[in-house]
C-alpha cells in the first residue's frame, strides 16, 4: 500500500487500540494496479482476505471489525 489516506488510518487506528501485535507492511504492486490500494489480512489459523480499493473509512472498519473483531467484511473483499 503507497503512502495513503488509507494507509494513515490503518496506522492511526492500530496506534488509537494499541494493537502492538499487529504489522503494517507496505508492498509494491502485485498485478493489480487498478485495484490498489490493496489490504491482505493475514491471522494464524485463518485464509488470507484480500481487501480491494481500501479508503480511510474502510481501512477504520477493517481495523475494528476484521482485525479486532475476527469478522471479516466480504463485501470489501476481491472476491466479492
Amino acid at each position: 500500500m503507497r503512502d495513503s489516506p488509507a494507509k494513515s488510518q490503518f496506522m492511526e487506528e492500530l496506534a488509537e487500540r494499541k494493537l502492538i501485535h499487529v504489522a503494517l507492511t507496505q508492498m509494491g504492486c502485485i498485478g493489480m494496479c487498478h485495484l490498489e490500494p490493496i489490504v491482505e489480512v493475514h491471522q494464524p489459523g485463518h485464509e488470507t482476505v484480500t481487501y480491494v480499493k481500501v479508503t480511510p473509512d474502510m481501512a477504520r472498519r477493517i481495523v475494528r471489525e476484521h482485525i479486532e473483531g475476527g469478522s471479516p467484511i466480504e463485501e470489501y473483499t476481491l472476491s466479492h
